[in-house]
């Protein structure tokens, strides 16, 4: 139960004219600022009218009110034509109105036109102060906004004139100048400061500011205060707390009126406020404590309140005993007729549903027949389907619930619907919980909770995958939302919807609503460009001849997803599905790219096993072959995988392993792609070959290479004489470094052999470098076998220079002829170079072995 502020006895209105105190409540401090104002000097000469208007002003010090009026006017009777006639006017004014003379006061004000000690200030400033007291409100605005406000130079009388000019503009209903005046007389530190503020709460009462009316009085609280005013303040604090529901603080303020001010008028009021502000702040037990203290000082129909207030609060505390036996006590002390006997009826069966379930069951079923004629009936039959809730007797509930439902002038049919769906969500009757908060979204569209049962029925019609109701549903709910933000989460439901009944026109269109929404929630917009990039990417096809890119506004909508906080198995999602736009659209690297960032966020399992292959062999022809192997890996687990695909997985990981210098592990993948007996044959038993001349098992590497120079294929053929050359090459220096003389020659002749066929046979544009090569390691065994001369070593040093593309084996032939040159730091320089700037592995190689063999450090 809330209440106003008028329901607690306080007053805001004006003081004008109030004939039992005859003044406006800023008067007696006013007068004294007025008579400050103009206090006339005393006697300056010993002449006969100084003397009498001094002798009148002595009168006036001593309080001889009626005296001193009396020789101001015999002064001015006797001295007309004195130029301080019109100070005496004013003082016979401020005397007449002190003795209650309102009207003689003003008739002498009104007649001053120039004064001569006394300012037009002090003279208007009275005359004002009178008008507003005698209820002349227009008249005092007028007088008092003809003061010069600059002409005020101390803050006491400069606070006292916004004061009254506020009490003036408040009697012509003028509340903002009002307010604007009671302001800034409360800014100085005077003697209205109090009442200005006091003054000001009333005026935001009366303008409908409440919080700022607030703030007012509960600084005129801590200011100077007489204590009429101070209770006053404290009441209407209290009262205006109470409507602000700061209800703490509202029962604070009664309780400092009832300990400190019990003779004020306030005091009776503040006993029923205080109780009123207990309840509503929920601070029962204190409540139940004042009742008893304070219960016997309460009006009869102030008792009654306070008794059923108790008997809720005994409830509200689980105390249902005692809670029945107060409310049973108020029954018996005022009777049923009382207006708050249904209130207290109806808590009387809340302490008996509480108290003994079965009972509460027996008895209403001794009443079910009369509910409908009972003005309690609808809470009866909503408190007995709570009993049959709390049994878990869910359909007996929803039985109970039925008749509310069918009624919707009901006061319980808006949240029996809201509870009977919640039941069938219980039951599992999702279609029917459906249909319910359907149903309510109808009859109450304008409750705040319309929006949640909308919301509801969407979700479970999506949860049960009815995405037809969903798609029907939503965009209807959304539409009749002012907060549009908040449709996010349901629009990314209707997307979702339209996607599974395959109507993409219509989900784009959506998400594109989707993200127009200003201010919606960030995981939303994430998801809405995710779902958006979905759609288009499924529009995309690859790049024709009129050069459109249409997976460009996909990849940018699943760009944009993955700025935002995506969860992680939709950004695995989005990753795999920009890769594979870019791959449609030919953009190899970007797609290579995406494939990667892929793999470090998930299993590879999920990766068909054609695009693992297309990975790892980019990555493989990229040179990045730690992680080509980490893919064709993946191929090489698989057993589902075909045959053609598992043996180019074998052949890359093998390459891969030998371009690492893994030469075992090369191996072993060469000699299981052999035995698979499918592509790559030659190709695998040149790997073979190179993986057993890199582990030193010449021999059979040169047998290896031996079976291969007749192949059809150019390129592995030449690559087959110039490896098997250069391993005959090496043969030919141990066995020098051995001192087998013979058999040293006999292995550089079979290595200028071979050589010399490369160059012959295969000095083609299609073999890229190797043609190079084989003419740059000629010229190294013919000058290492001292056989040929070293013109004939040039010369075909020279050839190497002289070819069309420049390759890095132009520069090991100019090391090697600076080398015959003598100019071995220059060899030795190029060396070096080679291995820094070349990308060709054989190259390096070369270049770190004659680097080994000058005995210098790479």
């Amino acid at each position: 139960m809330r209440f106003r502020i008028s329901d607690f006895g306080f007053r805001i209105g004006h003081d004008q004219g109030r004939a039992d105190r005859g003044v406006h409540p800023c008067l007696p401090i006013a007068l004294a600022v007025a008579m400050a104002l103009a206090l006339p000097g005393l006697a300056r000469a010993d002449e006969q009218a100084d003397r009498q208007f001094t002798f009148a002003a002595r009168l006036m010090q001593r309080s001889e009110l009626q005296l001193a009026q009396e020789a101001f006017g015999e002064f001015i009777r006797k001295n007309p034509g004195d130029a301080r006639v019109d100070d005496a006017r004013y003082y016979i004014g401020l005397l007449a109105y002190r003795q209650r003379d309102a009207a003689t006061a003003l008739k002498e004000l009104g007649s001053i036109t120039k004064p001569k000690d006394v300012s037009m200030a002090a003279t208007l400033l009275l005359r004002g102060q009178i008008k507003l007291a005698t209820g002349d409100g227009p008249g005092a605005v007028s007088d008092l906004e003809k003061v010069d406000g600059t002409s005020l130079t101390d803050n006491e009388t400069k606070a006292s004139w916004h004061y009254l000019l506020g009490g003036a503009y408040r009697t012509v209903k003028n509340t903002t100048a009002a307010a604007k005046q009671f302001d800034m007389a409360s800014e100085a530190d005077s003697k209205v400061r109090g009442l200005a503020l006091l003054e000001l709460g009333k005026v935001r009462i009366e303008s409908g500011d409440t919080a700022a009316a607030l703030e007012a009085l509960t600084a005129a609280i801590d200011a100077q205060l007489d204590a009429p005013q101070a209770a006053e303040a404290r009441g209407l604090a209290a009262a205006v707390a109470y409507e602000q529901r700061q209800y703490e603080m509202s029962a604070h303020l009664y309780n400092q009126i009832i300990q400190r001010y019990q003779t004020t008028e306030q005091f009776k009021p503040a006993l029923m406020g205080l109780l009123r502000a207990l309840y509503a702040s929920g601070q029962d037990e204190e409540l139940i404590r004042q009742h008893e203290a304070l219960a016997k000082l309460l009006s009869p129909d102030e008792q009654a309140e306070a008794l059923y207030l108790r008997g809720a609060a005994h409830v509200r505390l689980k105390q249902y005993d005692e809670g029945g036996r107060k409310l049973l006590d108020f029954f018996q002390r005022f009777g049923k007729d009382h207006p708050l006997s249904d209130e207290v009826a109806y808590l009387f069966a809340v302490c008996f549903y509480h108290s003994d379930l079965d009972r509460f069951e027996k008895w209403y079923a001794g009443l079910e027949g009369e509910l409908d004629k009972m003005a309690h009936g609808p809470d009866l039959r909503y408190l007995r389907a709570q009993a049959a809730i709390k049994r878990e007797q869910f359909a007996q509930a929803i039985a109970y619930l039925d008749p509310l439902i069918a009624k919707p002038e009901n006061d319980y049919a808006q949240r029996a619907l809201l509870q009977r769906a919640a039941l069938y969500e219980k039951l599992d009757n999702k279609a029917k919980a459906s249909s319910d908060y359907a149903l309510y979204v109808t009859r109450y569209g304008k409750d705040p909770k319309s929006v949640d049962a909308g919301r509801w029925a969407i979700d479970l019609a999506f949860n049960a995958g009815e995405y037809e109701k969903v798609a029907e549903l939503a965009p209807t709910w959304a539409a009749a939302q002012k907060d549009a933000p908040a449709t996010a989460p349901v629009r990314i439901k209707q997307i979702i919807a339209l996607i599974k009944l395959k109507r993409n026109d219509e989900a784009l269109k959506a998400a594109d609503t989707l993200l127009g929404i200003e201010k919606a929630d960030p995981k939303l917009v994430t998801l809405g460009h995710f779902y958006r990039g979905l759609i288009l990417a499924s529009k995309a096809q690859p790049v024709r001849d009129s050069g459109v890119d249409s997976t460009k506004p996909a990849i940018e909508a699943l760009q944009a997803a993955l700025s935002g906080a995506l969860p992680e198995t939709q950004q695995a999602e989005a990753i795999e599905l920009i890769a594979r736009l870019h791959r449609m659209a030919g953009r190899d690297d970007d797609a290579i790219a995406m494939y990667e960032t892929l793999r470090q966020r998930r299993p590879l399992d999920g990766v068909n096993t054609l695009t693992a292959l297309w990975v790892g062999r980019g990555l493989h022809h990229r040179k990045r072959y730690e992680t080509a192997l980490i893919w064709l890996t993946e191929v090489l687990g698989r057993r589902d995988a075909e045959p053609s695909a598992m043996a180019e997985a074998l052949f890359l990981a093998a390459e891969s392993n030998h371009d690492l210098d893994k030469h075992a592990e090369a191996l072993k993948l060469y000699d299981q792609l052999l035995a698979f007996g499918h592509a790559f044959g030659d190709q695998a038993r040149l790997g073979r070959a190179q993986s057993l001349a890199a582990l030193d098992r010449t021999d059979e590497a040169i047998k290896q290479y031996d079976d291969l120079i007749t192949v059809d294929a150019s390129m592995i053929a030449a690559t087959a004489l110039l490896e098997g050359g250069l391993l005959h090459w090496r043969r030919a220096r141990l066995l020098e470094k051995a001192n087998d003389t013979p058999a040293a020659d006999e292995a550089y002749a079979e290595a200028r052999k071979r050589l010399n066929r490369t160059v012959i046979l295969y000095d083609l544009p299609q073999l890229g470098t190797l043609p190079d090569r084989a003419m740059v390691m000629l010229g190294v065994v013919d000058a290492a076998s001292g056989k040929v001369d070293k013109q004939q070593v040039r010369e075909r040093l020279d050839a190497v220079l002289k070819r069309p593309t420049p390759t890095a084996w132009q520069s090991a032939a100019k090391a090697e002829i600076a080398l015959l040159d003598g100019r071995r730091g220059e060899a030795v320089f190029l060396w070096r170079k080679m291995i820094t700037d070349s990308d060709e592995p054989a190259a390096k190689a070369y270049a770190r072995g004659r680097l080994a063999d000058l005995g210098e450090t790479p």
